[in-house]
């Protein structure tokens, strides 16, 4: 018992999950209707007017006219006081005025317990207002006003009014029914379309910060290269100057050599330059990655006088992230073979196969020990390129017996080049 009180009040005070909103159009119906009782009342009333039919009457319509708004609002506790005064007052106008004219106000207030406590208010609302209805015939009928102004029956009564009220009930519950569905898929629709607009603004939120990681960290990629190579051949070429200023005049063969040596400094140093300026360049916007990758081959040949072989198939159904990230890759690969393969040829293809493109750089230089190189910050940068591509890499080299860099990535929908 103690557990079902405690569910009550609890139930009092709280309010439905959906609040759906009373329409003017009914508002206006119920109005229209008020007006049509009370005009009919002083027209014709159906008891005589004294002091107390009157201040009833007066009662009586000033407060249908002051609860005809029902209070969504509010909590199921003030929710059900406002529907037994709402039934009170319909109770007073059946029993003042004429009880068949007057029998709609229950129907509107049978309405409005569907908007205010859902399909199991509206059943118990039901129940209680064909009891209130069958109140009104019995009083009506020991008081004798069934017969004023015009002889009626209790049968009649009670027949033509239960008709009306369950008529109306039945038209309540289908009307809301479907007023709240509407109600339901509109906030379904609405929640779902924020909660679209805020992934979809965490996604731009992750990929902008995915850049400026990306971003940030080949600027230090680059930064640190310049550092450790220009930087080197820059100081070296600087001592080599100072050398050179030193032994002109006392020993010029010396001199001489330290100049040679300052000479190739700067050449490597050229070199690097060149090297950081490719690999800051962007990807030619709107050129198809065949012809990208052409131009790159030739770059690199001139560069570094190695030749490329190069096998290369049109690749239509790549997206531009995808053509992005293989020029990317192809142009850190032969960017390492330049530093430390001591290649004489390069071998460089992309070909399609099932279910994507296939690109492998390979290489017949000195290679290198996996074990200890592989965890450097160009092989970890083509990992990651081809891992958010959902691609696979992989890399065979041995000492001695050069290097083969392999790259797959899957055939994706959306904008190809």
């Amino acid at each position: 018992m103690q557990a079902r009180l405690t569910s009550l009040k609890k139930w009092l005070a709280g309010c439905p999950a959906i609040i759906i909103p009373y329409p003017s159009l009914f508002l206006g119906v119920e109005w229209a209707l008020l007006g049509a009782v009370s005009v009919a009342q002083l027209v014709s009333p159906r008891l005589p007017w004294t002091i107390w039919t009157t201040g009833l009457t007066v009662l009586t319509i000033g407060g249908l006219a002051v609860l005809s708004r029902p209070p969504v609002k509010a909590h199921n506790g003030l929710r059900v006081l406002y529907l037994l005064a709402s039934i009170t007052l319909a109770f007073a106008a059946v029993s003042l005025f004429r009880p068949l004219m007057s029998v709609f106000l229950y129907v509107a207030i049978a309405l409005k317990s569907r908007f205010l406590l859902g399909r199991q208010g509206l059943l118990w609302t039901s129940v209680l207002i064909l009891s209130t209805f069958l109140a009104n015939v019995l009083l009506a009928s020991h008081f004798g006003w069934l017969e004023v102004p015009a002889p009626l029956t209790v049968s009649t009564v009670v027949f033509n009014g239960t008709l009306v009220v369950l008529v109306g009930v039945a038209g309540a519950l289908a009307v809301v029914d479907a007023l709240a569905a509407e109600r339901t898929i509109r906030l379904r629709a609405e929640k779902l379309a924020a909660e679209l607009a805020e992934a979809n603004q965490l996604l731009v939120a992750g990929a902008r910060q995915a850049e400026e990681l990306a971003t940030a960290q080949e600027r230090n990629r680059i930064a640190r290269e310049i550092h450790d190579s220009l930087g080197h051949c820059l100081t070296a070429l600087n001592v080599q100057l100072e050398a050179s200023l030193k032994l002109a005049g006392r020993d010029p063969e010396r001199s001489h050599h330290a100049l040679a040596q300052a000479k190739r400094l700067g050449s490597e140093a050229l070199k690097e330059v060149r090297h950081s300026v490719r690999a800051l360049r962007p990807v030619p916007e709107g050129q198809p990655l065949g012809e990208a990758l052409l131009r790159l081959a030739g770059e690199f040949e001139q560069t570094t006088t190695i030749p490329v072989v190069l096998q290369n198939h049109p690749a239509p159904n790549l997206t531009p992230a995808q053509s992005d990230a293989l020029f990317r890759i192809a142009q850190e690969g032969l960017t390492n073979v330049a530093r430390h393969s001591h290649a004489q040829r390069v071998w460089l293809s992309l070909l399609p196969v099932e279910g994507g493109w296939q690109m492998v750089l390979k290489d017949d230089g000195v290679g290198f020990d996996a074990a200890q190189k592989l965890g450097g910050y160009g092989l970890w940068s083509i990992r990651e390129r081809v891992h958010a591509l959902a691609g696979t890499t992989s890399i065979e080299t041995i000492p001695g017996e050069g290097c083969r860099l392999q790259v797959w990535l899957p055939v994706q929908v959306g904008p190809h080049e």
